[in-house]
């Protein structure tokens, strides 16, 4: 079969083929022709599905319904066959020319086939998987195992290697997060040791995981621990979880270099140990603003009484006080000038907190320099600490208070806590522990 660019009929010299010629055509064997189109040669005619088509005169028998390019003339022609472009472009509908739409078709194909090339080849770099399954996992948060058989997937792993990759996913996150509770636990008993305990423990979880990956104990356990003393430099650097994994990660990879591992699996694994562990990235906790204000005490007193030897809950209720109370913080050596309450980070509470303050101290040791609370962060006037829930940035709000500002990990959902005490104190002002206002007056005190 042979047709002219408009679809007529020719012999396979590319001569003409007379009337009577197309009309004796054997059509047998197909009745399709031109760019694939059922020929009705009887009549001389091609039907394309949505339209009759003469290919004797190049113009539709009845005009296309729609006006496919309007910018351009040619498609103003409603009769015209592909805009009068029968050598570039088809209409298999009968309606649409398809050479735009397969041009555009085919651009796609090699704008997607060149990204996925992109990909291939950024996926056969350990150090780049190891990145993105960082990434991806902080993202991801408990979804951690769906990640990670991703990127194997997309490295070019098979089902199988995917599956296995997202099952040791799922195994390393649990294991961290049961050992980081754990290890919570124990944090004040372990007092100034918490540290060495804690990479001890993180190194051998990591050589034990590092050897059922088929690696050596030794490089594990290298990667693990100096990844969690890392965490101590990390913390000092930024808060943010996702910045701390990433130092801690590349304190792991250094660790494996120089025993001899691979970087990309001891980044993986010390990544895991502070996002599961510290960062407690594998469940989500509700919490509500008592939770909050109860782990911003117990992390800070936490601290302080291991570094400063300060007591904290101390039942303050010594002959001359104004008033009896539990004192939130108290230096032994200093008893009636160096306390501390710990509040929320709001007017309300502050100025709450000064007058418990006043009221527990006695008036003799109320001086005009205020009360001595200078060394409480080591001569800084804020600190930052990781709590249970997230981090908490205390600051010297006033003599005697330290006050809070809450940043939650973002596996924990909790209320807006500036909005909730600020209806809490509009509604409640003295009905709940806590709320109490005490301010010193003569021969007692008043509420």
């Amino acid at each position: 079969m042979s047709f002219d660019a408009w679809g007529k009929r020719r012999e396979t010299g590319w001569l003409p083929i007379g009337a009577n010629g197309i009309v004796a055509f054997d059509t047998k064997t197909t009745t399709r022709g031109f760019t694939g189109h059922e020929m009705i040669d009887s009549v001389g005619l091609v039907h394309m599905n949505g339209r009759i088509y003469d290919p004797e005169i190049g113009r539709f028998l009845s005009a296309d319904p729609h006006v496919q390019a309007p910018d351009n003339l040619q498609s103003w022609n409603r009769y015209s066959y592909v805009i009068n472009n029968p050598l570039s472009l088809t209409d298999p509908s009968g309606f649409f020319f398809s050479g735009l739409f397969r041009a555009i078709g085919n651009f796609l194909s090699s704008v997607f086939r060149a990204i996925d090339n992109v990909v291939k080849v950024a996926l056969s770099n350990p150090i780049v998987r190891a990145l993105l399954q960082i990434v991806g996992c902080y993202f991801a948060g408990p979804a951690c195992p769906l990640v990670t058989a991703a990127i194997t997937l997309g490295a070019g792993g098979s089902i199988v290697d995917a599956l296995k990759a997202g099952a040791f996913a799922f195994a390393s996150m649990g294991i961290f997060d049961a050992v980081g509770f754990q290890l919570d636990g124990a944090r004040a008993a372990l007092g100034g040791a918490f540290g060495v305990v804690k990479a001890a423990v993180h190194g051998v979880i990591g050589g034990a995981l590092s050897v059922a990956q088929g690696g050596s104990f030794l490089q594990g356990f290298a990667s693990n621990a100096i990844g969690a003393l890392t965490g101590s430099v990390a913390d000092s650097v930024t808060t943010n979880p996702l910045g701390n994994t990433l130092i801690v990660a590349a304190g792991g990879c250094a660790a494996a270099i120089v025993t001899g591992g691979k970087c990309a699996q001891g980044a993986v694994t010390a990544a895991f140990a502070n996002l599961y562990n510290k960062f407690r990235l594998g469940s989500r906790t509700y919490l509500n603003p008592w939770d909050v204000g109860n782990d911003a005490h117990r992390t800070l007193q936490r601290e302080l009484g291991s570094t400063h030897g300060y007591q904290s809950e101390r039942m303050f209720s010594d002959e001359g006080a104004f008033f009896a109370g539990r004192v939130d913080l108290l230096d032994p050596a200093r008893p009636y000038s160096q306390i501390w309450e710990i509040k929320p980070d709001d007017n309300r509470s502050i100025a709450n907190g000064f007058a418990q303050v006043t009221g527990y101290i006695f008036a003799g040791n109320l001086t005009g320099s205020g009360f001595y609370h200078g060394d409480a962060f080591g001569g800084a006037t804020a600190k930052s600490l990781p709590g249970e829930y997230g981090w908490y940035h205390y600051r010297l709000a006033a003599p005697g208070v330290i006050t809070y500002n809450f940043t939650p990990d973002r596996n924990v959902f909790a209320f807006n806590f500036a909005t909730y005490w600020a209806i809490f104190y509009a509604t409640l002002p003295s009905q709940l522990p806590g709320v109490r206002v005490a301010v010193p007056a003569r021969g007692g005190y008043r509420r």
